[in-house]
């Protein structure tokens, strides 16, 4: 078995592929073709971008995979996360999870994103410079935090944003990645896992609370409680554990940074912004959240920003038996990674991939081998659909009710843990409230 060409060496493979993935993945596609082989610290990584091949791996038999290099996750999402199972214990999981994420109860969360919108937008006073991934990250965070617990209390919501922040400000990529650091020698390690401890502690005291409440709440936690495995066992305290760590540290983080991009693209292409003004113009200045879901330009807008600058530049398996791809024969132990990144920027699919052009969503749909941000065969995110909602009512509540300048022309996208976010998390001026923001109903945080 003869894997495909690709790039010589491991140390400066690996720090290309982490630190500038957007230079050297199309790099190598050009030199190599596709699919390409690179030879990264933890394994050996064939990577297409061709939707033959994405099909391929999507549609190949669940069992086919192991998960490519859990040690990196486990130390921050636990041992029984969606992101770090496979075989049996991740389809029963997946089973257990699937319906907190029903398109009712998602859309029964549609005004605590507005509120929570508002209520930090509120925050910013005219004039006044703000950091948009921080504005996100705060929105995200709240919202995760009521949607995924059904935490109202102002003070202990604020509690669990300081504690989550903290935890993700913790999280250096160094020692996720190479597992000697892993020591408390380290400083930046052991401040990780200071900081773990403070977020378990905090995440199995609220199972408590939940677990003592009254029957019948729609938080996702409630849910998961209530649920039953088919042997009619209920998930222990571990399993429940690793849930919530995974929503709360997955969900906010990548929502934050699109919402960041998206109005870092409306604000820099002012015939978006021209468009979608317009489009919402007749909803008035408080839209409602269930109109916003149905407006196809915004949605477009949401789309186009996680396809020009994706969260995640490849979905990454390991071939637990020999794997035909695009007429090679992948031998066992070899990881094979679709690429975000090069499908959402192959000519053939999107014309002009660099341009932000949200029309290209009202001419034609894309299918989930050529648009894939969220993933896709039988591990895609099952969060996707509450993210793309949340995503359209934020940006939609905020463009509607207030005039926002950008102060970053040129910005770029930066490794940050496993992520890709906007270097400098992009500058926004608050220039003028199309509307009163409403009664700040929610705490600062």
């Amino acid at each position: 078995m003869t894997l495909p060409p690709g790039p010589r060496g491991t140390l400066l493979t690996t720090y290309r592929i982490l630190a500038k993935p957007f230079t050297w993945f199309p790099r190598w596609r050009a030199t190599y073709g596709d699919p390409f082989t690179t030879r990264a610290v933890n394994g050996t990584i064939v990577i297409t971008g061709e939707p033959e091949g994405i099909g391929q791996v999507f549609a190949a038999k669940p069992d086919t995979f192991d998960v490519f290099a859990p040690g990196a996750m486990r130390p921050v999402l636990g041992a029984r996360s969606l992101l770090v199972t496979s075989g049996p214990p991740h389809r029963r999981d997946r089973r257990l999870l699937a319906p907190t994420f029903t398109g009712a109860r998602m859309r029964a969360y549609g005004s605590t994103v507005q509120q929570v919108t508002r209520a930090h937008m509120a925050r910013v006073e005219a004039g006044a410079t703000f950091n948009a991934h921080e504005l996100g990250t705060g929105i995200s965070l709240e919202v995760i935090v009521r949607a995924v617990f059904g935490v109202e209390e102002p003070e202990r919501v604020g509690v669990f944003s300081r504690v989550v922040q903290d935890l993700a400000d913790a999280v250096h990529p160094a020692p996720l990645f190479f597992p000697a650091l892993q020591g408390r020698w380290f400083p930046p390690w052991v401040r990780f896992q200071r900081r773990m401890a403070a977020f378990d502690a905090l995440l199995l005291d609220q199972v408590a609370r939940t677990r003592a409440r009254a029957e019948g709440r729609e938080d996702v936690c409630s849910k998961v409680l209530e649920t039953r495995h088919e042997d009619g066992s209920a998930p222990d305290d571990e399993e429940v554990l690793g849930h919530l760590r995974t929503l709360l540290l997955a969900g906010h983080e990548t929502t934050a940074i699109a919402l960041a991009w998206s109005l870092y693209w409306v604000h820099r292409t002012p015939e978006v912004l021209e468009r979608l003004r317009a489009e919402l113009e007749p909803l008035g200045p408080t839209p409602d959240p269930a109109a916003l879901e149905r407006l196809p330009y915004l949605e477009g807008v949401v789309l186009e920003a996680l396809r020009i600058y994706p969260l995640l530049t490849e979905v990454l398996r390991v071939v637990k038996e020999p794997f035909e791809l695009l007429g090679r024969t992948l031998p066992p132990g070899t990881a094979v990674a679709p690429s975000v990144l090069l499908a959402h920027w192959r000519e053939e699919t999107f014309p002009e991939p660099g341009r932000f052009r949200p029309e290209r969503f009202l001419e034609r749909r894309f299918g989930p081998t050529e648009l894939l941000p969220f993933g896709g065969g039988a591990r895609r995110c099952l969060g996707a659909a509450f993210a793309t909602y949340e995503l359209k009512v934020a940006l939609g509540t905020l463009i509607a009710g207030w005039d926002l300048e950008l102060l970053d022309r040129d910005v770029t996208p930066v490794r940050r843990n496993f992520t890709m976010a906007p270097r400098g998390g992009v500058r926004l001026a608050l220039r003028a409230r199309r509307t009163s923001p409403g009664p700040a109903v929610l705490a600062a945080v």
